[in-house]
């Protein structure tokens, strides 16, 4: 049966000296097993080798053959270049003008299997020297022990001198020199090796390091060991100091000190130190966060010198065991058959409950008992009294409880007995699942309840009561402030002495109350006793459903009805009213009747009133008409020609006017009256202090007119509103024309546009503000 063999390589190919001077070999060494990884014993094999020279492997340079039996392990040991020759000479093999590499293959009884082709990574050193003609240094003189003849020599691998050769093919070597008893391996940049840089005694391997001093040891990369006897490992590190131990980054040791640690990275340079950590960011940010000082002293950058200076802050367990002796405070650990727990030193187990497991009691009693304390299990219980019996609850404070699964209980005398319920204050309790209790004599007996304040209670689902005295009764209601109460689901009461005893229903204010489904109530001293009803307001009262009262001491008793002012007379028989009585006298100014009728309380009266319908729509028991005052100030004219306005002076101070002297132009003011208004009296105010009888002003009112149905229209003046300023004294300032009585009543077919004309006199403007028109004012009732 054809049987596959696997080759395992025990040793790599090294060169070796054999029995005879004269015979060079490379020794191979082999396990041969099976498919299965069992070792084939006894066997006869035959092993095949080519060398091949070049990269791409294309010359075989020797072939030669090897027949050997496995030993009782299954190991072949043969010498390359000992074998029956197939081709070549292996001792003209040129090994150290190109790169070789050996092709092996093993026959063991199946024919031969190729095994691969492996480099040789390094070139044999004794075949190299022979082919080269240089007799080698080395002699066997005893099995497994090879001499030089020549002591004082140095040895180097990898170069041609122990010195730098400006070369980078010669920067990675391997030397030991004899004369320094100074060993190197790795690879320098540099002269670091030199003999100016090698100390006495000295060991560096890796890579860029120096070590000049006597009895130096370095390791890692860029590292340099100055001090006697130092000792470097990591990156970038000095040690200066003699018998210095840096390892790390970037870090330094003094030669200020003997015998310095430096560990960590970018330390910062202490000259007293015994041991450094080091924690800066680079060689311009150093920084040290412990340090151990010659003294004794240790220094830490996040604490002071005071803190830990002091002949107590650091101890060691010799000195707590001979000094301190047994602790009298602290936690005691305890198993009193529930698990591990803990509870202080010296407190009475007689006095508590066995602890729960994981448990931690701080708590304190002087009294027998057999509840006290963390009894529950991942339980917490600290102060007087108190008692935390459920799982992974907390009762703190003076005779608190905490008996719910997580529940929380604080102050004097809490109760949290639901689960996941807090209870906080005095005689505060928490009774339903997941509450919430604080303040004074509360109590949240309702799941997800909350309760706070004083004497305040929570009995319904999801409830919540807060101030004083206040409650809730059924789920989803709320209640707030002193004495409000709400009895009923998704009630809400707010204020004192509110109360909100219905469905849906919400009060707010003091002495308010709500006793219908839906209802609504704010204020003081207000009832709603009708569902769906709103009363807004003081000591008003809704008693049936679908009603609104507004106000001060109003009552509806009719269903959809309103009512509103202060006091009214109530009337079964009204939908609407508006009172306006005292609380001495009831009284309805205005109201309507479920029959339509309108009732005014102030057109009552014997005999038939005077009461008209004005044009928007109010009701007028009186024929008294309104007096108003239209001005046109003089920024209201413009100028009347086709100049448009040019010319035309309006200053706050002087009035309007024309600024041409002579120029006879006339000025206008558009007004607007309201309809059926009618002018009574107009006054005109100017300035006319020229003196010359040609020069003077003409005042007038007139309109446009326009005929929508003859489309005829013209200008008119306004009867007894023309005035002449020549007809007053030069200190008059005030032209009025009175009884006037024009009523402005267009009709459906005429359109009217009122205006105020001023006209110079013969002689025209002065040009200035000696002659202007400052204001006019119309008076007129309507």
């Amino acid at each position: 049966m054809k049987t596959r063999h696997l080759l395992l390589l025990l040793l790599s190919i090294f060169y070796v000296g054999m029995h005879h001077a004269q015979t060079r070999g490379i020794n191979y060494k082999a396990l041969i097993s099976n498919n299965t990884g069992a070792p084939l014993a006894n066997q006869n094999v035959t092993v095949q080798f080519t060398i091949l020279e070049g990269n791409m492997m294309t010359t075989e340079v020797y072939k030669e053959s090897h027949t050997t039996t496995t030993d009782d392990n299954g190991i072949i040991i043969v010498n390359i270049g000992e074998g029956n020759i197939i081709s070549g000479n292996f001792t003209s093999i040129s090994w150290g003008l190109d790169t070789h590499f050996i092709k092996t293959e093993i026959d063991t009884g199946s024919g031969f299997v190729d095994f691969g082709t492996t480099e040789f990574k390094t070139v044999p050193y004794a075949l190299y020297a022979e082919s080269a003609g240089v007799s080698s240094p080395f002699s066997e003189s005893a099995p497994n022990r090879i001499t030089a003849a020549n002591t004082n020599a140095n040895f180097v691998v990898g170069s041609v001198s122990t010195e730098d050769q400006n070369s980078i093919n010669f920067d990675s070597r391997m030397f030991y020199d004899k004369s320094k008893v100074a060993f190197r391996a790795g690879s320098v940049d540099g002269t670091q090796w030199d003999n100016a840089n090698r100390g006495l005694y000295s060991f560096a391997g890796g890579r860029n390091n120096t070590a000049d001093g006597i009895s130096t040891t370095v390791f890692g990369e860029n590292n340099q060991a100055s001090g006697y006897g130092a000792t470097v490992l990591g990156r970038q590190n000095t040690a200066n100091g003699s018998n210095s131990l840096v390892a790390g980054f970037g870090n330094i040791s003094s030669n200020q000190i003997n015998a310095q640690t430096v560990l960590g990275k970018w330390n910062e340079e202490e000259t007293d130190a015994l041991l450094i950590i080091g924690n800066g960011a680079d060689n311009m940010t150093r920084k040290n966060i412990l340090s151990v000082k010659a003294d004794g002293n240790i220094i830490a950058s996040d604490l002071s010198l005071a803190e830990i200076t002091q002949s107590n802050a650091l101890v060691t367990k010799a000195y707590v065991d001979a000094n301190v002796g047994t602790p009298s405070t602290g936690l005691e650990q305890l198993d009193e058959g529930n698990g591990n727990g803990w509870r202080l030193i010296g407190q009475n187990a007689n006095n508590f409950g066995n602890i729960g497991n994981n448990a931690v009691d701080l708590s304190t009693t002087t009294f027998p008992n057999t509840t006290y304390g963390a009894t529950g299990n991942s339980s917490f219980a600290s102060g007087i009294v108190t008692t935390a019996s459920g799982f992974g609850a907390t009762a703190m404070g003076n005779g608190s409880s905490a008996s719910g699964e997580n529940a929380f209980a604080a102050g004097g005398a809490s109760t949290a007995s639901g689960e996941g319920s807090s209870a906080l204050g005095k005689n505060t309790v928490a009774s339903g699942n997941f509450s919430f209790a604080v303040g004074e004599d509360s109590e949240a007996s309702g799941n997800h309840s909350f309760v706070f304040g004083s004497q305040t209670s929570a009995i319904g689902l999801y409830s919540f009561a807060g101030g004083l005295s206040s409650s809730t009764s059924d789920q989803y209601s709320f209640a707030m402030g002193n004495n409000a109460r709400a009895t009923k689901s998704f009630a809400f009461a707010f204020g004192r002495l509110s109360d909100a005893n219905g469905q849906y229903s919400a009060s707010f204010g003091e002495n308010v109350e709500v006793n219908a489904n839906y209802g609504f109530v704010a204020g003081s001293s207000n009832t709603v006793d009708g569902n769906h009803s709103v009363v807004f307001g003081q000591a008003n009262t809704a008693s049936n459903p679908y009603s609104a009262v507004f106000g001060l001491g109003n009552t509806v008793n009719a269903q959809g009805a309103m009512a509103t002012g202060l006091y009214n007379t109530y009337d079964p028989n009204a939908i609407f009213q508006v009172g306006n009585g005292t609380s001495g006298s009831t009284s309805t100014a205005f109201k309507v009747l479920n029959s339509g009728v309108v009732n005014i309380n102030n057109l009552a009266g014997t005999g038939t009133r005077n009461v008209k319908v004005d044009a928007s729509g109010n009701l007028i028991a009186n024929t008294t008409a309104n007096t108003e005052i239209l001005v046109v100030s003089a920024f209201d004219f413009v100028k009347g020609n086709e100049e448009n306005g040019i010319g035309l002076t309006r200053d706050v101070f002087f009035g309007s006017f024309i600024n041409v002297p002579g120029d006879i132009a006339e000025i206008y003011a558009p007004i607007q009256l309201p309809k059926g208004a009618i002018i009574e009296k107009v006054e005109y105010v100017y300035s006319e202090s020229d003196g010359q009888a040609n020069r003077f002003l003409e005042f007038s009112i007139g309109y446009h007119q326009i005929n929508s149905t003859t489309n005829a229209h013209g200008n008119f003046t306004i009867s007894n509103t023309a005035l002449n300023t020549n007809s007053f004294p030069p200190s008059n300032k005030i032209a009025t024309a009175n009884n006037v009585n024009f009523q402005v009543s267009p009709s459906t077919n005429i359109w009217r546009a009122f205006f105020v004309r001023v006209k110079p006199g013969t002689g025209g403007w002065t040009g200035n503000g000696l002659m202007a028109i400052q204001q006019v004012r119309i008076h007129y009732t309507h």
